[in-house]
């Protein structure tokens, strides 16, 4: 069996592959004829989907296509067939029409406000460990397990062919063995003639003391490793428990549970290949050791110790702590998801600093974590003593009802609604949607998507007067060259639609002007 990629009809060389979202990479896998095991590829233990397959001179060709198109991070897609799994390391970047590598990361830095400092997707982070059992744990990322095992488990082998061994210099009874006797057993004969009288007549079973030196391999540099190995193995356990805690919470929808799940079924296997890696005879009876200046120096010297100390390191640096401040929701959340979760915080961080102090701010409680969605409905709203309000909501329904939010047609649920109210009397309100992809074709469809949402979306009054939406607005994180227009000043104010940057350090004070057009409301902003 031959593995052959192609990103971009181009042929790649190794088995990491760095692409950005959206780009396809050709997975080719050419088997022989006469081959029964069908070849399949593998993402968290689910298949890429039904391959292409065609006939050739030597026997068949089977072909799929991997495309990110909603993910971004590293991920391991596994090529299996009779044989051993082939394993191809795909680490997906931001498409840079949106984010960069450094704005990506920024972006989930802004969302996590607790100074946990996540990086983009699925990369180490350094948050603090979790406590576990009295003693700080940090987690290791699952994928970070994936990518770093074998490479350790490799270096840990090579460590073991040669390991450093320890001489001792022991002092034994037992009868002479070397021709080359030390001085100190001949003057003890020499003190005691009748056991060498018994020697001389060829008496071998005579037992005089010998110093002689040991080799074992119970060195400080081979107990360290045991340490290490013991502490790696604690810390994926630590992991897969709280996946699968994690997964239990309802927080995820079925993909990323499922992909919880997996990683720590994947998770708890390479903690399986680490205690057989400590049953191993060098390191077998060995006890746990600590590191001290010998150690270090072994560790300096010969190079498998030092490359294994290296990868464990990377291992066991504090990994992305799988608790409340969503860190692990950050590797199995989608990146148009994470997006709109961003859009949420940026347009309340917007609309509070737009308002000022003279208005109260009221945000509903986001269940679980700053990674959760909001529960469906009004998630904010500031009020002002001259009786003004704005009200923000996620997701909110519209459907056939009497009096609120009603589709004249099928229902639907925008990403957000802002709307402005005077006493009870709803006076603006405008469509805003999170678009993470900025393509010019997927642009034009999210456009057209909103007039369809702006025509047939209305706001219904207890007294049955009926109000269309003001505006209707895509939040993106970039405008590309033909996009620019419907980002324009000129264009949003004639049409009241079209593009928000929304990392535009003005974005909230934008959306309060729009629905604030009244004399008496500009004045209940200060």
């Amino acid at each position: 069996m031959s593995v052959t990629l192609r990103l971009n009809g181009e042929v790649l060389n190794g088995r990491h592959v760095r692409l950005t979202e959206y780009e396809r990479l050709e997975i080719e896998v050419a088997t022989s004829h006469g081959r029964s095991a069908r070849p399949d590829v593998l993402m968290d233990g689910a298949s890429l989907g039904v391959p292409e397959v065609s006939i050739t001179e030597a026997g068949l060709s089977w072909r799929w296509i991997y495309q990110s198109e909603s993910w971004c991070g590293r991920t391991t897609l596994s090529v299996v067939t009779e044989g051993a799994p082939i394993y191809l390391d795909i680490e997906t970047r931001p498409n840079g029409s949106k984010y960069s590598d450094d704005q990506y990361q920024v972006m989930l830095n802004r969302i996590i406000e607790y100074g946990s400092q996540l990086p983009w997707g699925l990369s180490p982070g350094l948050s603090s460990a979790d406590e576990a059992a009295g003693v700080r744990l940090g987690t290791t990322h699952p994928v970070l397990i994936n990518h770093y095992l074998r490479p350790l488990l490799e270096q840990l082998e090579q460590l073991l062919r040669e390991p450093v061994l320890s001489h001792r210099r022991a002092t034994v009874v037992e009868p002479l063995r070397s021709s080359q006797a030390t001085s100190g057993t001949i003057n003890w004969l020499a003190s005691r003639p009748s056991r060498l009288r018994q020697m001389r007549a060829g008496d071998r079973r005579v037992a005089v003391p010998q110093h002689r030196r040991k080799a074992t391999f119970d060195h400080p540099a081979n107990r360290y490793v045991v340490a290490v190995l013991k502490r790696l193995r604690a810390s994926f356990h630590h992991t897969a428990d709280s996946l699968v805690k994690y997964a239990a919470g309802g927080l995820l929808g079925a993909q990323e549970k499922n992909r919880a799940l997996h990683l720590a079924s994947e998770t708890r296997r390479a903690a399986t290949r680490l205690s057989e890696a400590l049953m191993h005879p060098v390191l077998r009876e060995l006890q746990p050791g600590e590191m001290t200046e010998g150690v270090v120096q072994v560790f300096a010297d010969h190079p498998a110790y030092g490359r294994f100390a290296k990868l464990a390191r990377r291992l066991l640096d504090p990994g992305l702590s799988i608790n409340d401040n969503g860190g692990l929701a950050a590797s199995l959340r989608r990146s148009w998801d994470l997006f709109e979760i961003y859009s949420l915080y940026r347009l309340l961080e917007g609309l509070e600093q737009a308002l000022g102090d003279s208005w109260r701010f009221e945000r509903k409680p986001i269940q679980g974590h700053v990674l959760s969605s909001p529960a469906e409905g009004k998630c904010w709203h500031a009020s002002h003593p001259s009786g003004l309000r704005w009200e923000l909501y996620y997701q909110q329904r519209f459907g056939r009802a009497d009096s609120g939010p009603i589709s004249i047609t099928t229902v639907r649920y925008p990403d957000f609604c802002l709307a402005l109210f005077d006493g009870g009397q709803l006076q603006h309100w405008v469509l805003l949607d999170a678009k993470y992809r900025t393509a010019p074709e997927s642009i034009n469809d999210a456009l057209q998507s909103m007039h369809v949402y702006r025509d047939s979306l209305a706001w219904r009054s207890p007294d049955l007067r009926v109000s269309r939406a003001d505006g209707g607005y895509l939040l993106v994180p970039a405008i590309s060259g033909t996009c620019q227009r419907f980002g324009r000043e000129d264009f949003l104010e004639e049409w009241g639609m079209g593009l928000l940057l929304i990392d535009d350090p003005a974005l909230g004070e934008r959306l309060v002007s729009s629905l604030m057009p009244r004399k008496g409301v500009r004045e209940a902003r200060t």
